[in-house]
C-alpha cells in the first residue's frame, strides 16, 4: 500500500457540531438557495483601514497580517459539563481572506466548532453567550455561513494552516461564532478563556477558496471486551461529483481533522485509485496534541474513484458503545478542506458485513454522499480587492494580551491552593489536568505512568522512569529532585540529556502555581498515601 503522509496519533476531537453538521447536510439540500450569502454582501473599491494594528503573536506564530480576539473569561462550575456559544464581531468592511487560524484555551475546552456569519444574524454582545438566547445552533452557522475553524478535542493550541494560495474567506460585515463544549473533572471551580487569531493573506495572493467536506460513520455500535474497527468506503464519489459539476474529480485536500472519543486509538483514511489504495493519514496512540494534519503537499485526488475511512476502537466496557454526542458515547468523522467546487458529506447509516481477517472485528460499510455547490459568497477576490492595498481590521486585544502566552516558570514561593493530600491531588490535579487529557490514563498511560491507578500511591512512588531525568518521579521530602514537581514547575525540564517538554502537554503554560504548590508541598511533607 502506497503511502503519501503517515502521522502517527490518538486523537478525540468536536462532538456535538459533528452531529450538527450531519444534520445541517439534510437541511441544506433544500434550503442552499435561500441561505446563501448574496453577492452583494462583497465590498468592493476602497482598501479601508491598511493601516490597521497588528499584535504581535510571537515568533513562529503567524508570518502575515493578523488579527486577535480575546472572547474573555469563563468559569466551570466543579464537575461541571456545558455547552455555550461565543461570538466575536470582526466588524470586516471588506472580505478576509484567512490562510491560517490559531485558537488558543485556558482548559476545560472538550471541543469547540467555529463559523462566519453575517454580524446582523443572532444579535447580542460579543463573548461567552447561552446559544439558546439568540437562536443559535451550529447548523445555523454551516447553513448561513462558513465553518472556519474545528479543535481538536482538549487540544489547549490548535494552529489549523493550509498551503501558500490557500484561505477561507470570510465575507464583509461578518462575525465569528463558535459552539463549544466544556467540562470540568475537577473538584473545583475551573477559571478559563480563549482566544483566537486569523492570519489574513492579501486577495492577490489567494489561489483558491477552501471548501468543506466531511465523512462521518454513524453506524457504530462498538462491541465490549474487545477491539473492532469501523470503515466507511465512499467508492463513487468521482463518479456522484462528475454527474452534478461539469469538470472533472480532481480536487485537491490541503487539511483533514479527524475525530473520535475516549475508546479511540485508530485512525486512517485511505484515497482510493484503481492502480491500489493510497493512505494519506494514519493515526495511532495518544498524545493530547492537536491533531489537523496539513498536507504541505496537498493530496491530489486525479484517477481516484473514492475515498475510506477507517476508525479503531478499544473497548474496555461489558457493554456496547454506541454513536453519539456525550463522552460516554463514540463518534467517528473527519473534516477536510479541498479545492473542490461542491461541498461534501458523506455518511454511513448501516454496516454491510463484519469479518475477522485482521484478528479483530472489522465492520464495513457503504457511504450516502451529498454534493453540494459553494455558496454564492464564496467566490475568487474581485478585481478592485486585489488592486487594493490589504485590509486589517482591528484586534479587540490592544497588543496587551497573547494569543498564545508565554510559559513562566512557578515560583518557589508559590502558595498551594488546595488540600495537600494525594486524595484530594488525584481529583484536583492529576485528573483534570493529567488523565483528563487520556495520557496518563489507564487505556495507553504515557510513559507508562496511570494517574488513575486504584493504588496511585505505589504508581508515583515505584514508578520506573522511562525518560532520562536523573531523578525518580517522586521522592519523598525532595521535590526539587522529584521528577514530578520538576516536569510540573519548570518550562524547560532538565534532564540528563538536555531538556524535556513540560507538562500539561500541548498546553501553552503550566498549571497554576497554587495547584503545582499543592504537588510540592505533598512531597515536601514525605509524600504520604493520604
Amino acid at each position: 500500500m502506497q503511502s503519501s503522509v503517515l502521522a502517527r496519533w490518538k486523537f478525540e476531537t468536536n462532538t456535538s457540531g459533528w452531529e450538527s453538521m450531519r444534520i445541517l447536510w439534510i437541511i441544506l439540500a433544500t434550503a442552499l438557495v435561500a441561505c446563501e450569502l448574496p453577492v452583494s454582501n462583497v465590498v468592493d473599491g476602497d482598501a479601508g483601514n491598511a493601516d490597521a494594528s497588528v499584535p504581535d503573536m510571537g515568533e513562529g506564530t503567524f508570518g502575515a497580517a493578523q488579527v486577535i480576539f480575546d472572547y474573555g473569561d469563563w468559569t466551570i462550575p466543579s464537575g461541571g459539563e456545558q455547552s455555550l456559544c461565543a461570538q466575536w464581531t470582526l466588524n470586516n468592511d471588506e472580505p478576509l481572506y484567512v490562510n491560517g487560524v490559531i485558537q488558543a484555551n485556558d482548559g476545560g475546552f472538550h471541543h469547540s466548532n467555529w463559523y462566519a456569519v453575517r454580524d446582523d444574524q443572532f444579535v447580542g454582545e460579543d463573548g461567552f453567550f447561552t446559544c439558546a438566547t439568540r437562536g443559535f445552533a451550529e447548523t445555523s452557522g454551516a447553513i448561513f455561513g462558513e465553518v472556519v475553524f474545528a479543535q481538536s478535542t482538549q487540544a489547549y493550541v490548535e494552529d489549523q494552516r493550509f498551503p501558500e494560495g490557500v484561505a477561507i474567506k470570510i465575507p464583509p460585515r461578518s462575525k465569528i461564532i463558535g459552539g463549544v463544549h466544556l467540562l470540568n473533572v475537577g473538584s473545583a471551580p475551573l477559571d478559563t478563556g480563549v482566544r483566537m487569531g486569523l492570519e489574513l493573506v492579501h486577495p492577490r495572493d489567494v489561489k483558491v477558496v477552501a471548501t468543506p467536506w466531511r465523512m462521518d460513520n454513524s453506524s457504530l455500535a462498538i462491541p465490549g471486551e474487545k477491539h473492532s474497527r469501523w470503515s466507511s468506503s465512499c467508492t463513487k464519489l468521482k463518479v456522484q461529483y462528475e454527474i452534478k459539476n461539469d469538470e472533472s474529480f480532481a480536487p485537491l485536500i490541503y487539511w483533514i481533522l479527524p475525530h473520535y472519543h475516549g475508546l479511540g486509538d485508530y485512525f486512517r483514511v485511505d484515497v482510493l485509485r484503481p492502480e491500489g489504495d493510497e493512505t494519506i493519514v494514519e493515526l495511532a496512540g495518544f498524545n493530547a496534541e492537536a491533531n489537523g494534519v496539513t498536507f504541505p503537499e496537498p493530496i491530489d485526488m486525479a484517477g481516484a474513484t473514492g475515498m475510506r475511512m477507517v476508525c479503531g476502537y478499544t473497548n474496555p466496557y461489558d457493554r456496547y458503545v454506541y454513536y453519539g454526542l456525550k463522552g460516554a458515547d463514540e463518534m467517528c468523522t473527519m473534516l477536510a478542506f479541498t479545492n473542490a467546487a461542491m461541498r461534501l458529506n458523506t455518511s454511513v447509516w448501516e454496516q454491510d458485513s463484519v469479518d475477522e481477517s485482521e484478528g479483530f472485528e472489522t465492520h464495513h460499510g457503504t457511504c450516502s454522499s451529498l454534493f453540494l455547490p459553494k455558496n454564492q459568497g464564496q467566490q475568487m477576490p474581485t478585481p478592485e480587492e486585489i488592486d487594493a492595498e490589504l485590509y486589517v481590521p482591528e484586534s479587540n486585544t490592544d497588543g496587551d494580551i497573547a494569543l498564545v502566552p508565554d510559559c513562566e516558570d512557578t515560583p518557589t514561593t508559590a502558595e498551594p491552593s488546595g488540600a495537600v493530600t494525594l486524595s484530594s491531588l488525584r481529583v484536583d490535579v492529576f485528573a483534570t489536568s493529567c488523565a483528563y487529557s487520556s495520557c496518563h490514563d489507564a487505556d495507553a498511560p504515557a510513559a507508562g505512568l496511570d494517574l488513575t491507578a486504584r493504588d496511585l500511591y505505589s504508581e508515583l512512588l515505584n514508578h520506573e522512569m522511562l525518560t532520562a531525568a536523573g531523578m525518580p518521579l517522586v521522592s519523598a521530602s525532595q521535590p526539587e529532585q522529584s521528577w514530578l514537581y520538576r516536569v510540573m514547575s519548570s518550562c524547560q525540564p532538565a534532564t540528563e540529556a538536555g531538556f524535556s517538554s513540560p507538562m500539561p502537554r500541548n498546553s501553552p503554560r503550566l498549571l497554576s502555581p497554587g495547584q503545582v504548590a499543592r504537588v510540592r508541598d505533598w512531597i515536601a511533607t514525605g509524600a504520604r498515601d493520604n
